[in-house]
C-alpha cells in the first residue's frame, strides 16, 4: 500500500530513523529497532523476532502484552494509554507512538502506530535497505537532517496540513 502524500513529512523522518531509531517503553523496556529490514533480529517488522512477533511479550504486535493491544498499559494501540512508547534517536526522544491524541508529550510530536508500521513495511518492499554503519561526520549530518525533518513535521502538524490518525486512510 502506498502511503498518502499528506504523510510525507513522517516518511522523511522515518527514512532518516531507518536502522537507527529505537522504540522504548516508559517502563524502561526496549521494544525494538525502527528498521525496514524484516530479517534484522531487533526489527519491529520482523515477524519472527522478539520485537515484531505477535507472540512476544516485548512486541507492540502482541495484543495480550503490556506493550500491544487496546488494553496494554504501555501500548500505542491503547487510546487511553498515559505512558505510550517513545522513539529515541541517539538516546534522545524524538516522537511518541500512540493512538491517544490527548496524552502529555513534553512537546514531542505524536505518530500513529499504524502509520509508522505501514511506512516501514513500504520501505521493506523497496530496493534499498537501511544503512549499517556510518562515520561520525555522517552521523552529525544525519542528526541535522533529522532535526530539520522534525521541524518540518511540527510545522505541518501545527498548520493542520495532515491528519494525526492514519487509520482513517486505510
Amino acid at each position: 500500500m502506498k502511503i498518502p502524500g499528506v504523510f510525507k513529512p513522517y516518511v522523511v523522518v522515518f527514512r532518516i530513523l531507518d536502522g537507527y531509531g529505537q522504540l522504548w517503553s516508559p517502563s524502561g523496556q526496549f521494544l525494538g529497532l525502527l528498521s525496514s529490514d524484516p530479517h534484522h533480529p531487533y526489527s519491529i517488522i520482523n515477524p519472527l523476532g522478539n520485537y515484531g512477533s505477535p507472540h512476544s511479550s516485548t512486541s507492540i504486535h502482541n495484543p495480550q502484552s503490556l506493550y500491544g493491544g487496546a488494553n496494554g498499559i504501555y501500548s500505542p494501540y491503547n487510546p487511553r494509554c498515559l505512558n505510550p512508547p517513545i522513539i529515541l534517536y541517539q538516546g534522545d526522544p524524538v516522537l511518541v507512538l500512540t493512538w491517544n491524541l490527548n496524552v502529555f508529550t513534553n512537546d514531542l510530536n505524536i505518530v500513529d502506530v499504524d502509520l509508522m508500521l505501514a511506512i516501514y513495511e513500504q520501505f521493506s518492499n523497496s530496493i534499498s535497505q537501511p544503512r549499517n554503519m556510518r562515520s561520525q561526520s555522517t552521523g552529525q549530518a544525519q542528526s541535522q537532517m533529522l532535526d530539520l525533518a522534525l521541524q518540518h513535521l511540527t510545522h505541518a502538524i501545527q498548520n493542520s496540513e495532515m491528519p494525526l490518525r492514519y487509520t482513517s486512510f486505510i
